[in-house]
């Protein structure tokens, strides 16, 4: 067993370092193709931190790249759980479900994310592709235009928007 003095300098480190910054090296060493190291950097986080939503919302992100849904899903309920009113969680679990081809799933996880920040730009964009898949070609054109006007610069709504419009003939 650690000595008292060993447990207490594990406290006072844990109190030290700034859980925002791991957070952020892990989630930059995943984009830097390093999934395996920044999933293990986020979840010993959590060891110390269990409480932080973001870490959670992030690694539903990183476990539906690695293709563990299942994964992806524990961390969904426990931010769900935690903040039940995180747009974040509700989109990962969208980009999850479509992942799946769950596609109607994805569209109700998408909405939570819009009512609960109608301005999120990339939630927008992945509604109107859910609605695609679902061959609903003209609800997935206004939200794809509603994506435009949120954020001029979407170029995966712009696409998006002129895919739909070929497909209705309505160029």
């Amino acid at each position: 067993p650690p000595a008292p003095a060993d447990a207490l300098f594990d406290e006072i480190q844990a109190l030290r370092s700034n859980p925002s910054d791991e957070l952020r090296q892990g989630m930059e060493l995943a984009h830097q193709g390093k999934l395996a190291e920044g999933i293990a950097l986020i979840e010993n986080l959590l060891q110390s931190h269990p409480r932080l939503v973001e870490a959670h919302v992030g690694l539903i992100s990183l476990y539906t790249r690695l293709g563990q849904f299942a994964r992806g899903e524990d961390h969904y309920l426990a931010a769900k759980r935690l903040d039940p009113n995180h747009p974040g969680n509700y989109f990962n679990q969208g980009l999850l479900l479509a992942r799946l081809g769950s596609f109607p799933r994805a569209e109700r996880e998408f909405r939570r994310a819009l009512e609960i920040n109608p301005a999120y730009p990339e939630a927008h964009t992945k509604l109107a592709y859910t609605l695609e898949a679902q061959n609903r070609w003209s609800e997935a054109a206004a939200v794809f235009r509603q994506a435009i006007e949120n954020n001029p610069e979407d170029s995966q709504a712009h696409f998006g928007l002129g895919r739909v419009l070929v497909k209705q003939e309505a160029y």
